[in-house]
């Protein structure tokens, strides 16, 4: 115990690639370190944001919480491999990795280091949601569908961690490939595939099939998005027994998704190169 102790604290507290989080901050975030570019999408984010939160504020009473975590657990999916595709993979793009392996870090720290870069910025993004949540969750009133701190709280956890499983795997597959180009697509692709293909064919497939809602209910149950929502709609199940028999085991498989992923990625990096 004392030695997980130990790497944990040297991957996550004393690990040198934490200044990951502010350069992806500083690079993303900050107008003056900024380019051009980055500048003008972070202007035209800030007008979108700004146009949002005052349309859920003068309709408040109308907007469900529900829909909010919804959007804001769909940028962070889309957001994850926009931001991690190129943490590795454009480190050789840029042929300055061979830089960053003469440092005196460990691949584990490197790749922990590059996921909490990413994770850093989009959770940034996510958080910005928060405001407009809480506004809704107070103002929002549905005898159907009552507002709870336990069904914030749980969409909020599913929402957080399966975006850090999806970021993992982006810098797992930036570990993989050698252009960050092909880790791009590769991921993006991925995610569409498995979040979006998978289901709708599992609907085709099922179509017609005497209960199908359950089957499709057991088979989705891993979705984040389907998660959400049967969080807010429990299926009949009470509120208390969801909690504990689907909300926390969801969010540990999550982190266990998360783990797999990274340490995939710290295994890739320590493969020897074949001549």
């Amino acid at each position: 115990m004392n030695q997980t102790a130990q790497r944990a604290k040297k991957l996550f507290i004393t690990n040198p690639m934490k200044m990951e989080v502010t350069r992806f901050r500083s690079r993303f975030l900050r107008p003056t370190e900024s380019s051009s570019v980055n500048k003008t999408l972070l202007g035209m984010v800030v007008l979108c944001y700004a146009v949002i939160l005052g349309s859920v504020w003068v309709f408040r009473a109308d907007v469900p919480p529900l829909a909010l975590i919804t959007l804001q657990a769909m940028l962070g999916l889309i957001a994850a491999p926009s931001a991690a595709h190129a943490v590795i993979a454009g480190e050789k793009d840029r042929r300055s990795w061979d830089l960053l392996q003469a440092a005196p870090i460990s691949q584990a720290e490197i790749v922990v280091g590059k996921f909490m870069g990413v994770a850093g910025l989009v959770s940034s993004l996510m958080l910005a949601f928060l405001p407009m949540i809480v506004v809704t969750a107070i103002a929002y009133h549905d005898p159907n569908n009552s507002v709870t701190f336990s069904k914030l709280l749980f969409s909020e956890l599913f929402a957080g961690t399966s975006t850090l499983a999806a970021i993992a795997f982006s810098v797992n597959l930036s570990a993989r490939l050698k252009s960050a180009t092909s880790a791009l697509v590769t991921s993006i692709a991925s995610l569409v595939g498995v979040l979006a293909i998978v289901p709708l064919a599992t609907i085709v497939l099922l179509d017609g099939v005497h209960s199908s809602e359950t089957i499709l209910d057991a088979l989705w149950a891993w979705h984040p998005i389907y998660a959400i929502f049967r969080v807010w709609k429990p299926l009949g199940l009470p509120i208390a027994a969801l909690d504990f028999w689907y909300g926390l085991p969801l969010v540990l498989f999550y982190l266990g998704v998360t783990a797999y992923f990274l340490r995939s990625a710290e295994s890739t990096l320590q493969k020897p190169k074949v001549e």
